[in-house]
């Protein structure tokens, strides 16, 4: 088959600005709306790839994720299909806290993670090599689905950035150097 007729086009979005990004709070896979900057910040990328054909947005499952997806849903009149699977990486008992509070009540634990994430899993949380096989498992599930297709993932910034080195087959260990800010994207043609 033509090799052209192979690729699929994945269009990763991470979900749009909430209050605890500004805060720099740990948000993990807690539900937090987006705020109005978040908003205005989809709305912006929905309109900028308008005239780009989307088939399907898959989402992670919590609320700013899903509010990301709605958002561009409406734009490009797509549907949204929902998977824990995309949910953000669950980072335990430093979810809600500010990163200095958890740099200050998890002192050890906190800097490795930030120096080698890899090294530590979270109290109550997931490694990082976990939330790799989970997410890395449903972007493959979805490419044998969608093939020849553009699909849009939207999940949270680890999320989005463990779905980016499976697509590029880049380290999982530069994690946090690739890292997504809130309402970035990236084209991906995956062969």
């Amino acid at each position: 088959m033509n090799e052209v007729l192979q690729m699929t086009k994945v269009f990763l979005v991470t979900a749009g600005q909430t209050n605890w990004d500004t805060e720099e709070r740990i948000q993990g896979n807690l539900n937090v709306p987006l705020n109005a900057h978040g908003v205005v910040q989809i709305a912006r990328l929905a309109a900028e790839r308008g005239d780009q054909r989307f088939d399907v947005i898959y989402t992670g499952e919590s609320q700013d994720a899903v509010q990301t997806a709605n958002i561009l849903a409406k734009a490009w009149r797509v549907k949204v299909r929902k998977t824990g699977r995309l949910n953000e990486v669950d980072m335990g008992l430093w979810q809600g806290l500010l990163q200095s509070e958890a740099a200050r009540r998890f002192t050890h634990a906190y800097h490795r993670w930030q120096r080698d994430p890899l090294s530590v899993e979270p109290p109550d949380g997931e490694t990082i090599e976990a939330a790799y096989a989970r997410i890395a498992g449903e972007v493959r599930e979805i490419l044998k689905r969608r093939r020849s297709q553009t699909v849009c993932l939207v999940c949270g910034p680890l999320a989005g950035t463990l779905a980016k080195c499976y697509l590029k087959d880049f380290d999982i260990r530069r994690v946090l150097e690739l890292c997504f800010e809130p309402g970035n994207c990236e084209m991906i043609e995956y062969r």
